[in-house]
Order: structure tokens, then sequence, then C-alpha cells
């Protein structure tokens, strides 16, 4: 998929857990409609919802995880906020993958792909799920088989065509050439955990 060069938008949700949270899942999105408008989104934030639904067996039961409905409109050259659309609201989802919880710091990895090649590298993106329920790890202490199938799994919901184009995408912040977004083409979740280092990289 081609560059987007002007306004994108961007989706938070809040994942609430107790010790160590909240978190923030972060996704970057291309509009349907030029500059972003209200239904684009509302199809996002749908899409991000049915996300995580899809996935509510591999968080513990004290994981609440609420989408955010004021969708950033930002300028992806510059990082710039444009303006704030309002998405219908959703409902919450709630883990359903027992009481007990994995390490804090180990998360399942779900590595975005653009096949874009800037600068000599290809261009991708990484999302850090969890804290993940302890069923969700496998006895050698990596993701289980079923944890990697239900991510790639939801995951592959995002890429699908939503109620408006708008497309699942990866934001290459400014540097010296300024930013860009570009539409995920594929996704694939790791077979082992990774440690989350910074908030950034969420």
């Amino acid at each position: 998929m081609g560059h987007f060069m002007s306004t994108a938008l961007r989706v938070r949700a809040t994942l609430t857990y107790g010790t160590g949270g909240p978190g923030v899942h972060t996704s970057y999105w291309i509009p349907g409609t030029t500059g972003g408008v209200t239904a684009d989104a509302t199809d996002v934030v749908a899409r991000v919802r049915a996300f995580f639904a899809a996935v509510q067996t591999l968080y513990p039961n004290s994981t609440t995880v609420q989408v955010q409905t004021d969708v950033a409109q930002f300028n992806d050259t510059t990082g710039g906020l444009v303006g704030t659309l309002s998405a219908a609201s959703v409902g919450s989802v709630v883990g359903t993958g027992g009481s007990a919880i994995g390490p804090l710091a180990s998360m399942a990895l779900i590595r975005l792909r653009t096949g874009l090649v800037l600068n000599g590298r290809a261009l991708r993106g990484r999302w850090y799920m969890g804290p993940l329920a302890a069923t969700t790890i496998s006895t050698v202490g990596g993701l289980t088989t079923g944890g990697v199938s239900a991510f790639n799994s939801a995951a592959a919901g995002l890429l699908a065509a939503g109620a408006t184009t708008s497309v699942l995408a990866v934001w290459n912040r400014p540097g010296t050439a300024g930013g860009l977004t570009t539409g995920v083409t594929s996704a694939s979740t790791w077979d082992q955990l990774a440690v989350l280092r910074s908030r950034r990289d969420a």
C-alpha cells in the first residue's frame, strides 16, 4: 500500500489490570475519507474493540479493556494534532482466561509488516500484548499454540474490510525527512514472549 502523507488517525485503548497498570494500546489508521470523518472513527474503534473481544480468553479475569472513543486526527508528517473525532461508544472487554496472571513483563508480540523499505530498512510495527493469563503461557515459557492462533486470527480481522475503507497502519515517526503512515499488509505473532522496554513501543 502507498504512503498517506496527510492526516492519520490514532486509536487508544486503556487496559486496567491492577499492579503495574493501567496500560495503553495504540493503533494507527489511514482513514477511508481524506482527513477522517466520524464514520471512519466509529469504524476503527469498533474494529479495535472486536480485536480485543477475539482474544479475551488470553487475558486474566482481572483485565478490562476500554477502547477510547476520542480518536485523534494528526499530521503524520509532523506528528502534530489536527483535531479529534468522536466515535460511537463501545462496551468494554473483560478477560476470561482465569484468575492466574503471567509475568507482568512478559508479553505476546504481534509484528506488523507494510512491505515498504525506508532508508534501507523494512518498515514494520510491533504490538506488545499483555499482561497475559497464565494459561496463555506454554510449559516451556513461550506463547501457547492456541494463543498464537488467536492473536493471528484477531489481527487478520483488523486487516479485513470494515464499515469504511480505513486501513490499519504503521506510523514512522518524524525524522529529518518527516514522518509517514503506511498501510499494514500482514501481521504475525511470535511464538516466544517479548519484553516491552518503553511505553512508546506500545
